[in-house]
């Protein structure tokens, strides 16, 4: 194993921290063992079959099952299953919103075999301006089918302008990103800002996503929203199920990093960095405190990093598992500044860990990062 960076100010002792004895819903077992896959995800259908309903698809190239518009509020579809129409199964209108409590709980939101055109939708739920929005045990499958035309198929893209809550959620075998998370100037009429809230993830897995040739990077991408972050009792999954994937490569797991900014392209803004620099300028973190708690991480063939997060306030990372590939933590070519502190611990599996471009250990391997101090700065990173 190599040394950790100079650079770094590491309070680093490897192995030395105690093993976490945390358990979760599921039963974290002791380090040497492994996270249990979840079960109790996804809709629970009804005792009463007539209080379960079905919106179906609409006809047209263009069409969407469900439309908001006009900064709908507190927007609810429960005990529904939700017939993707050819372009989505939800959408909340760009210029439109913001939309403020917007909740889907105890829905199917899938394509239904036969009804649309090649069997394709592209996306299942987007929306922009989304503010205190709610997914609770919502089952996601079947878009992004692999055709001869241009697919993405994505389960959930948001523009967070507000708290975003996602529990008990099976969002599974659809060919684009599970899930994508942006903070986008030039998509909102909001002022230009870190988005209200935070982001937590409870008790979901996302599995097997990312299969179409358009697909995203990673199954998993939050683009530096600028709020905190909690994943906990989170699985993410891909080629463990026989799932074809192109090139038979599973891509990425798990990105969370700001989007950079491109002075060749004024067009399009990042929320983080303002019109006019001041001489002072220095870029905020592109996410909170960012908390990942029993999340279980498992590609069987990644082709990138498979888990790449850069730019907390603070990073904690607790009684997780890694299986697959490596994991870069603020990489110094990616975009944003380098997180705060980093707490790893507790932690197993298979990878290999990397912070700023140089490996500090695996994933069973315990370390404290602290952020330099301002002297330390001025004098390179390096103590004195």
């Amino acid at each position: 194993m190599q040394s950790a960076p100079q650079h770094l100010s590491v309070l680093f002792a490897l192995a030395l921290l105690a093993p976490s004895s945390a358990q979760g819903q599921e039963g974290a077992p002791a380090r040497d063992g492994h996270l249990a896959p979840l079960t109790d995800i996804g809709p629970v259908l009804p005792e009463d079959e007539d209080s379960w309903r079905l919106m179906r698809f609409l006809p047209g190239e263009s069409s969407d099952t469900i439309t908001l518009r006009h900064q709908d509020e507190n927007f609810l579809v429960e005990n529904t299953t939700i017939q993707a129409s050819a372009r989505t199964a939800f959408i909340a209108y760009q210029g439109s919103g913001p939309y403020t409590g917007t909740t889907l709980r105890n829905c199917i939101v899938k394509v239904e075999p036969g009804t649309l055109p090649l069997d394709r939708s592209y996306w299942a739920i987007r929306g922009y301006d989304m503010v205190d929005t709610t997914l609770e045990r919502v089952e996601i499958t079947g878009f992004g089918k692999v055709t001869r035309k241009h697919d993405e198929g994505h389960g959930i893209y948001f523009n967070v302008a507000g708290a975003l809550t996602i529990e008990h959620c099976d969002i599974h075998h659809n060919g684009g990103q599970a899930l994508q998370l942006v903070n986008r100037p030039k998509e909102s009429v909001l002022p230009r800002a870190a988005a209200a809230g935070a982001i937590t993830v409870r008790h979901t897995s996302f599995r097997e996503n990312g299969f179409n040739p358009d697909r995203g990077g990673f199954q998993v991408s939050i683009f530096g929203t600028g709020q905190d972050i909690v994943l906990e009792d989170v699985e993410i999954l891909a080629g463990l199920d026989g799932t074809t994937f192109p090139g038979d490569l599973t891509g990425g797991a798990l990105l969370i990093e700001p989007e950079g900014f491109d002075p060749r392209r004024p067009e399009k803004p990042v929320w983080w960095r303002p019109e006019r620099l001041p001489a002072d300028f220095e870029a905020p973190f592109g996410q909170g405190r960012t908390e990942l708690t029993r999340v279980r991480i498992a590609h069987r063939a990644p082709n990138r990093p498979l888990v790449q997060i850069k730019s907390c306030s603070e990073l904690i990372v607790r009684d997780c598992e890694f299986n697959g590939g490596k994991i870069e933590l603020d990489h110094p070519k990616k975009p944003g500044r380098d997180s705060g502190r980093i707490v790893w611990e507790g932690n197993r599996g298979h990878a290999a860990v990397f912070v700023r471009g140089r490996m500090v250990g695996h994933a069973e391997d315990d370390f404290i990062i602290e952020p330099p101090a301002k002297d330390d700065e001025e004098q390179g990173g390096r103590r004195r």
